[in-house]
Order: C-alpha cells, then sequence, then structure tokens
C-alpha cells in the first residue's frame, strides 16, 4: 500500500500464512498484474484513492489452483478455490468478466461473474509450458519455455461470438529461451 500524498512514498506490508504457497503470481479482479517470481506476498488493506470495497486479488498457487484473497484479510478464501491445472498456476491475467491462468502447457479461461468462478475454456499447447499471459479488452497473449508468443483473440459481440477464445497467430522460437513474462503497451 503506497500513501500518494507524502514526499517519501511509504509501504506497508501484512505477512500471512499462505495455504498452498507459494504463490507464484497474482492480478487484481480489476485487472492490474502483480506478478511474482517466487514464494513472497504483499498486501494492503485497501487501494490508495479508493473507498469501499476492494477488489479480490486471483492467486496462482503451487498447488496447481487459483484462491482467492480480499486484501486485508490473513489467509485466502476457502471458499473461491479453481483447480483443475496440471501445474504450478505460473501466470494470471484479467480481460473484464474473465481470468485467464496457465499451468504447464494449459490456457484456462474462467467466468468471474459467479461466486466461484467456471472454467469456460481450456487449450493445451503441444509445446513447453506457458510461463507468461498478458489481456487487453479483446486479446490474449501467452508465452513460454520453448521460446514461442502465441496471440489470442477473445469474442465479442459483434463477432457473435461472446468469450469464445480463439488461437489468432503464433511465433514459434520468437526468442532463443525461456519467455518469463509479457506486457501490452498500447498496440505492441
Amino acid at each position: 500500500h503506497i500513501q500518494p500524498d507524502l514526499d517519501v512514498p511509504a509501504v506497508a506490508a501484512q505477512r500471512s500464512e499462505m495455504a498452498g504457497a507459494p504463490v507464484f503470481s497474482l492480478v487484481s479482479a480489476s485487472g492490474s498484474a502483480l506478478q511474482s517470481t517466487g514464494g513472497a506476498s504483499a498486501s494492503s488493506s485497501s487501494s490508495a484513492g479508493t473507498d469501499g470495497p476492494v477488489a479480490p486479488v486471483w492467486c496462482g498457487l503451487a498447488t496447481k489452483e487459483i484462491a482467492s484473497w480480499q486484501p486485508g484479510s490473513s489467509a485466502l478464501s476457502d471458499m473461491v478455490r479453481m483447480n483443475g491445472h496440471t501445474g504450478w498456476v505460473r501466470a494470471l491475467a484479467v480481460s473484464g468478466r474473465y481470468l485467464f491462468s496457465c499451468g504447464c502447457n494449459h490456457l484456462r479461461q474462467w467466468d468471474t461473474t459467479y461466486t466461484v468462478p467456471r472454467e469456460v475454456a481450456s487449450h493445451s499447447l503441444f509445446t513447453g509450458d506457458i510461463l507468461a499471459i498478458a489481456a487487453t479488452r479483446d486479446r490474449v497473449f501467452t508465452a513460454g519455455a520453448d521460446g514461442s508468443v502465441r496471440a489470442w483473440a477473445i469474442g465479442s459481440k459483434r463477432d457473435g461470438k461472446v468469450g469464445e477464445l480463439r488461437e489468432l497467430a503464433s511465433r514459434e522460437m520468437a526468442h532463443e529461451g525461456r519467455v518469463t513474462a509479457l506486457a501490452v503497451a498500447g498496440r505492441l
């Protein structure tokens, strides 16, 4: 939690024991990426400049599941757990109502309008593990251990395929080694 009105910003941290730790990835329900490369997690009780409830944070765990954490609470929710991955949940991204997760070579899409999000799609790649995800309003990008980068389209009302996830393009060996992080900046 960063105090924006101070000359020298302050960071408050809360240490919590997390069942299923380490936490490999974080994303707020509003879509703000909070990537982690290890087992540490930091938290705050409210977002800077907001009043009222804070959106939950989705946590990708070593136990091959995704858990919900409400900032300010001392533990992950036991009520909201999504599983089905075959490996550690290494990256998460949000686009509108959809949460995207990856574990091993599977990309999963979850509809977060339900109390416990429902899996609506799963795509399995035949090459390497997916290690990173980035999302925009209508696109999802994945990258992996084999150096590849892939672009996916999220269907809309306009094309009559609301929420449908389909692969648009891929670039095999975009990098010589593992791609462990992605970010979208405008059209790049």
